[in-house]
């Protein structure tokens, strides 16, 4: 009876979650404090900068924003001039853009293979490329499959002791095969139980570590 009566107080209309509710609402009218949900983003901040975001393995966000200050500065007559280049750990580039507006987003539907990736905003000159601006690095997802020396223990030993509980359990369904079968039996496991070791101990599972 009394968790009901908790219950039916709280969903009146004037229930202390009610009234919480009404008293902020008080408290902002009487502070003057104007709430809007309303804001107004602007077109752009006036600062130079380039941002590259990942969306998934294979699309990836660019944001840029190039200032008339930053054209004036490298003596540039327009954003036409400047491209982006996409470049890895090792500074290669593994992609490349032109700039077509001052301020701009572009997706990169691209898979990259390598670790990391940054962005270079700049142009050439007499064959030689200028960065003007330089993006965040992006660490990017890594596809291989790797194990540690330690997890590569932990599993050897799983699978051990998996064709240990085989073997065991073979005892009680090879009371009617004969000692042939039984030994040919006990062979196809010993093979499986090497192939795991074997599998577990590639250096396909432990490349790029």
């Amino acid at each position: 009876m009394e968790n009901q009566k908790i219950v039916d107080e709280s969903l009146k209309e004037e229930s202390t979650f009610s009234s919480c509710t009404h008293g902020i609402d008080a408290i902002t009218a009487d502070n003057h404090v104007n709430h809007s949900s309303h804001y107004v983003i602007p077109d752009r901040y006036n600062q130079d900068r380039v941002v590259i975001l990942p969306v998934n393995t294979k699309k990836y966000y660019l944001y840029w924003e190039i200032t008339p200050s930053l054209l004036e500065k490298y003596a540039l007559h327009s954003c036409n001039d400047i491209l982006f280049r996409i470049v890895d750990e090792l500074d290669k580039m593994v992609f490349e853009i032109h700039c077509h507006s001052e301020v701009a987003e572009y997706f990169v539907n691209q898979e990259f293979n390598c670790r990391s990736i940054k962005v270079f905003a700049g142009f050439y000159r007499e064959n030689t490329f200028v960065a003007m601006l330089q993006s965040n690095q992006l660490k990017l997802f890594d596809k291989k499959l790797k194990f540690s020396d330690k997890q590569k223990e932990v599993w050897i030993k799983k699978e051990k002791g998996f064709t240990e509980v085989i073997r065991a359990s073979m005892q009680h369904f090879t009371l009617g095969l004969s000692s042939a079968s039984y030994v040919e039996e006990i062979e196809r496991l010993k093979q499986f139980e090497a192939e795991m070791i074997k599998h577990y101990s590639s250096d396909s599972l432990v490349k790029g570590s």
